[in-house]
């Protein structure tokens, strides 16, 4: 199931943080984040009650979820979320906490997805089976999806993300992160090398500091192999292979089956 393109609506974030690194490639994300920590408790609550589906349509606005593993709640019934989606500062959760949580209706983010320090969470495999597109129309800087400091990620799991329509991805100080450099990001964010953002070309992906690959397994053999490589195969996981659309796609989004789908 293939969605129009909807203009986004804004929510906002809070709380307390610090952030370590250095370099460019660190600090705007620093700024940006300490300035989500802040958001008061009040505006939050706020934030919680737009956030619910209108209309019954299955299209929610812009979602923050922190704090607790219940706010995940916040979840329920959304199929397209019209702006971004983020999941941060979710402390002493087990990873037992997550076993119940899916939502496989959600196909689509206009906006980006950010995860930042949520304990406990090993895979987004069971959180998001269906999620296909994310359209980058609001960027975390330059970027669509962004998953920093998450200490106890495993993998990503995304299975069904084929398209990153604007915007690139951010992969940093995530330690026990596998499979990140088993999946061909340029097929899934293929604007992502010729990005006019803010007047900048060239390579839009950041990605440094996670589980080194000749420590993670190994992908099966029977999935795609990366474009210039006879050894290499493209995963999200020992059960899940890249999914590729076929090139009559062009940078159009494309369904289960490999149906392209619809601009």
């Amino acid at each position: 199931m293939c969605f129009p393109i909807k203009r986004s609506d804004c929510a906002r974030p809070r709380t307390r943080t610090t952030c370590f690194g250095s370099g460019d490639d660190v600090s705007w994300l620093c700024t940006a984040l300490l300035a989500l920590a802040l958001l008061t408790p009040s505006a939050a609550a706020q934030n919680a009650t737009d956030t619910v589906p209108f209309n019954r349509t299955g299209v929610c606005r812009s979602l923050d979820i922190r704090n607790s593993v219940e706010q995940f709640n916040q979840l329920e019934g959304c199929q397209v979320i019209e702006g971004f989606l983020q999941i941060v500062l979710i402390d002493r959760a087990d990873p037992n906490e997550y076993d119940n949580l899916t939502f496989p209706e959600l196909r689509e983010v206009t906006g980006y997805i950010l995860l930042y320090r949520v304990h406990g969470l090993r895979s987004l495999a069971k959180l998001f089976p269906n999620l296909s597109v994310i359209r980058g129309n609001e960027l975390f800087s330059d970027y669509a999806l962004v998953v920093f400091e998450m200490l106890h990620l495993q993998e990503l799991g995304l299975s069904s993300l084929t398209d990153i329509l604007r915007g690139g991805v951010y992969f940093v100080k995530n330690p026990m992160l596998c499979y990140i450099d088993t999946i061909d990001w340029d097929l899934i964010a293929k604007q992502s090398q010729s990005s006019d953002l803010e007047g900048k070309k060239g390579q839009m992906h950041f990605i440094r500091n996670n589980k080194r690959e000749n420590e993670c397994p190994i992908c099966p053999r029977d999935c795609p192999l990366m474009v210039g490589s006879q050894d290499n195969h493209l995963c999200w996981s020992p059960q899940h292979c890249q999914k590729v659309c076929p090139e009559s796609c062009g940078n159009r989004a494309c369904d289960a089956t490999g149906a392209c789908c619809h601009d």
